[in-house]
């Protein structure tokens, strides 16, 4: 079980730079699903802002072989997604803890908003980069985000 302090911008609204914390637990790649939020390596092994090269970010889809699972992840508040493998895949997020409140996110209620995260998310990658040609990555506040927002404030 490892702990991490979110240190960037990229899964906003639903974590929050420097006041979230995660808790990542070791599992097999193969119990990951659809929407769940999961910890890495990124994939150069760079150090993001000078700070770590862990990311955090949400899956949005799920590429199966007879030899090979690869993860399609996704920060919330990001336009480009990236591959993730066994050989750079730490673990799951299972519990987070915002507001002096702890997150389950392995509950039936956690279980559903996480998918209707992730399908927003792999909406709004589609919108922007395949329809709009979008090609800046740039941390946005568009209506992904906005939509996010809404449904924590609503249901979390």
């Amino acid at each position: 079980m490892d702990y991490f302090c979110i240190s960037g911008r990229s899964m906003e609204p639903f974590l929050k730079k420097k006041t979230d914390l995660i808790v990542s637990h070791a599992s097999k790649i193969e119990d990951v699903r659809f929407g769940d939020i999961i910890t890495f390596y990124n994939k150069n092994n760079e150090f993001i802002e000078d700070k770590t090269n862990i990311v955090c970010h949400r899956v949005i889809g799920i590429k199966k072989s007879s030899e090979n699972i690869v993860l399609v992840e996704k920060g919330d508040n990001y336009l480009e997604c990236t591959e993730v493998n066994k050989s750079n895949f730490i673990g799951k997020v299972k519990t987070v803890c915002k507001n002096n409140k702890t997150i389950d996110l392995s509950n039936r209620k956690w279980r559903i908003l996480n998918k209707i995260f992730a399908t927003t998310s792999r909406l709004a990658y589609f919108y922007n980069v395949k329809l709009r040609g979008r090609v800046n990555i740039e941390h946005k506040r568009g209506i992904h985000y906005k939509l996010e927002s809404l449904i924590l404030r609503l249901f979390a």
